[in-house]
């Protein structure tokens, strides 16, 4: 979407909060492709013990990698008309919403580390709202 009258303040920053989550996201792609013995390195390096090698651990993390990664390319795509894609980018901000308290609750559960689990699921939750109002305060100043 190109910066013309059509779109306000709270649409400029809703493109730029998509764009940078977007690409925040994608830094996901690296790890799809890290080698297995690195992927043990940075495990241990980060306080998680020994990463089992075994052949359900590289998938779950590379898929989940990928999986990572295709939601970036959405999040940036969906940036391109913040208005014509404003009915997917409020589901994505429900989703996001719900993501963040659930991974919050895996990550605890797990017994990962309090900086992960503080800097995983809180983030991803709070986009939600803060997409959500941006929409908000879109349509009202449209008014």
């Amino acid at each position: 979407m190109t910066f013309d009258a059509k779109i306000n303040r709270y649409d400029r920053w809703l493109i730029w909060l998509l764009r940078v989550a977007g690409a925040f996201i994608l830094l996901s792609i690296p790890a799809i492709f890290l080698p297995d013995r690195w992927m043990a390195h940075i495990h241990e390096y980060l306080g998680l013990g020994q990463l089992p090698q075994v052949a359900i651990v590289s998938y779950m993390a590379r898929s989940l990698s990928a999986m990572y990664a295709l939601l970036g390319v959405f999040t940036i795509a969906f940036s391109w008309d913040v208005r014509r894609y404003a009915p997917i980018i409020s589901i994505w901000a429900y989703l996001h919403i719900v993501m963040g308290v659930l991974i919050f609750q895996i990550d605890v559960w797990s017994g990962m580390p309090w900086y992960w689990t503080y800097m995983e699921g809180p983030p991803v939750g709070a986009a939600g709202p803060l997409v959500l109002w941006l929409q908000y305060a879109s349509a009202r100043c449209d008014r």
